[in-house]
């Protein structure tokens, strides 16, 4: 699931296409997930979260409702030496921060296009940025060959080993594909490149 700044992953017992209606909890663990979405943005404010921490028969719990918060400059590098031992009497721990981040204020980064999925058709070449969602067409039957750079409307993804989207070029375009989602791009044009999302469809 994607949103405006944020991306989610849910379990189903079948593939599934277009709108989904969901019932049930939000909750961020950016240990569970392989692939976190990078987000970019000015500190405003961090806050220390302190919670009240008890002994239990095997080990130590964090007693819900207890959180306190407290303004601080920078985030500690660590909240406890041994997250395995327990404490030996109920006190206060930091166990976390929150943090403000304006994501609108963001100063402009330089973008370097690094390759990922390649695909040709012809004197046609599709080259997909491995992270940014930045897709160049090389038209090699122009001498010099013409490049042309188009940013498409896809999520960053992580800068990770291997890249998730791939390209495959035909005679007026191609289709890009991912874990979440396929794309039409037709040439309409010059410079002009007629992108659109596709559900529910199978590429051979």
């Amino acid at each position: 699931m994607l949103g405006d700044g944020w991306s989610a992953e849910w379990l189903s017992d079948q593939p599934l296409a277009g709108r989904v209606d969901l019932t049930g909890m939000l909750t961020f663990n950016i240990s569970s997930s392989e692939n976190p979405a990078r987000v970019r943005g000015r500190v405003r404010r961090v806050q220390l979260v302190e919670q009240r921490i008890e002994p239990t028969d095997s080990g130590w719990r964090v007693v819900d409702g207890t959180e306190r918060l407290t303004e601080v400059e920078s985030a500690p590098h660590h909240f406890w030496s041994n997250r395995h031992t327990a404490p030996a009497e109920e006190h206060v721990q930091a166990t976390g921060v929150l943090v403000d981040l304006d994501v609108d204020d963001v100063p402009a980064a330089t973008v370097e296009f690094v390759a990922g999925a390649v695909s040709v058709d012809g004197l046609d070449v599709w080259v997909m940025d491995r992270s940014n969602p930045i897709l160049l067409h090389v038209d090699t039957g122009s001498t010099p060959p013409r490049v042309v750079e188009y940013l498409v409307p896809l999520t960053i993804e992580p800068p990770i080993d291997q890249w998730t989207r791939k390209v495959r070029a035909d005679r007026d375009g191609c289709w890009i594909t991912s874990r979440y989602e396929v794309f039409r791009c037709d040439r309409a044009g010059d410079r002009t490149l007629g992108v659109s999302p596709v559900n529910g469809a199978t590429l051979f």
